[in-house]
């Protein structure tokens, strides 16, 4: 909230420039992320792309501007229209090792498996070392395509440097067999999520994972239930959560 006041600010001090803009609508995508059970709502939404539009008028040629434009169309559902700014960041800075794994996470979430999985392993190779957060992303890259190996390694290298890793860890171990594991995994990122929850309910086991599985904009429902699949077979309840079914009003 206060980098959020801060970069408003700046934006009313210096109102045309874009990375003010764009970084406001990229804060708006990531609330619900960075805050354990606050759920996605039209106001951030409808604010987040309004800013980010802002951002690509001021400076059409930034990467950054249509990255998150295209971030913030994905958030809407809006998949189609986010795909051509997407394809834009990439032509503009085909060699920021950042834009592509951010790319081949909106890929991977598009169902596009084989082209998410080019731009990540881009990505990762472009970088001398990676961060944790490439890591974390190129979990959910490979686990969404269906390669769990790939996937538990990555998690491995992430160290948790998003609360849910856990619970992605949790639905490898579960995939791949190691059911105790995966158990442990699950537990530890109830555990985690419970320590820095900001939700109006409880932080019991089913809101925790309603909260987790509307976090993502996963386009296509089998996608999706795999994730849910996973996570349930680790022992977290999945029961009453739906693909697509984001917003609060739903909870």
């Amino acid at each position: 909230d206060r980098v959020f006041t801060m970069v408003e600010d700046l934006a009313a001090r210096s109102p045309d420039f874009a990375p003010a803009y764009s970084t406001l609508a990229q804060l708006d995508n990531l609330g619900h992320i960075i805050r354990p059970g606050v759920h996605r709502d039209r106001t951030r939404e409808q604010r987040s792309l309004a800013n980010a539009r802002r951002a690509v008028e001021l400076d059409p040629m930034d990467c950054r501007s249509q990255l998150h434009l295209g971030w913030s169309l994905t958030m809407a559902g809006q998949h189609a229209q986010a795909d051509v700014h997407m394809r834009l960041a990439l032509e503009l800075n085909p060699d920021d090792s950042w834009l592509l794994i951010s790319l081949a996470l909106f890929h991977a979430f598009n169902g596009e498996h084989s082209l998410a999985e080019d731009l990540g392993r881009q990505s990762l190779q472009m970088t001398l070392v990676p961060t944790v957060t490439h890591w974390a992303y190129e979990v959910t890259n490979a686990y969404l395509r269906g390669d769990d190996i790939t996937a538990l390694e990555a998690c491995e290298r992430s160290a948790d440097v998003i609360r849910t890793m856990q619970a992605w860890r949790a639905a490898i171990l579960h995939n791949i067999g190691r059911q105790q594991e995966a158990e442990t995994a699950a537990e530890r990122f109830c555990e985690m999520i419970r320590a820095s929850w900001y939700g109006r309910m409880p932080p019991t086991p089913e809101t925790i994972t309603r909260w987790l599985l509307h976090l993502y904009p996963i386009r296509r429902p089998e996608d999706w239930e795999r994730l849910r699949r996973g996570i349930a077979g680790a022992g977290l309840p999945t029961a009453g959560t739906a693909h697509g079914g984001w917003y609060d009003a739903i909870f």
